[in-house]
């Protein structure tokens, strides 16, 4: 159901190809360092490693790019990010008390600091996203966490965007 007053920010395709095509090619460095001719444990404990950390990136983000439209709307009840790995719904714009912008290996995230964050654990059934969430929760200060990286804007405006949006419907 498309509200009027809905904003949606579109997947950038470019990106995800991008990201795919890195995934890839760290998958092939991690069968290099399994299958080479160095021989060490550091490489036996990496190798597979990357190999399934990211070939899961890979297939979430051929998944992306052939299922997702859009990856980001924004409406009078909340925010619903499709670009996470970590789908919670919406997170309304009730729940959240401040949006705070957090920087990690170099790319921005907006982290929606909940009031709260364990009726957003209870919508997630997977126990590997939950860990997820409690990581970013502790770490971060949010189990939701929103990055520009697949999506067709830069973080500025997107961050402009939600704190709009926020300061108008909170």
């Amino acid at each position: 159901m498309k509200q009027d007053d809905q904003i949606e920010i579109p997947l950038d395709k470019k990106k995800a190809i991008k990201t795919i095509f890195m995934s890839v090619t760290l998958v092939g460095l991690g069968i290099f360092l399994v299958l080479g001719p160095i021989k060490s444990t550091d490489f036996y404990i990496l190798g597979p490693f990357a190999i399934l950390f990211f070939g899961f990136c890979t297939a979430f983000g051929l998944y992306k790019l052939c299922k997702t439209k859009n990856g980001l709307f924004v409406n009078r009840r909340g925010i619903t990010n499709n670009t996470s790995g970590v789908f919670t719904g919406i997170v309304l714009w009730s729940d959240i008390e401040k949006l705070e912008v957090v920087k990690v290996h170099k790319q921005n995230f907006i982290m929606p600091l909940l009031s709260n964050p364990q009726d957003y654990f209870a919508r997630v059934k997977n126990p590997y996203k939950r860990m997820i969430m409690k990581y970013n929760l502790k770490y971060y200060g949010s189990p939701i966490s929103i990055s520009e990286a697949l999506l067709k804007t830069n973080f500025n405006d997107l961050h402009e965007l939600l704190q709009t949006k926020f300061n108008q419907y909170k």
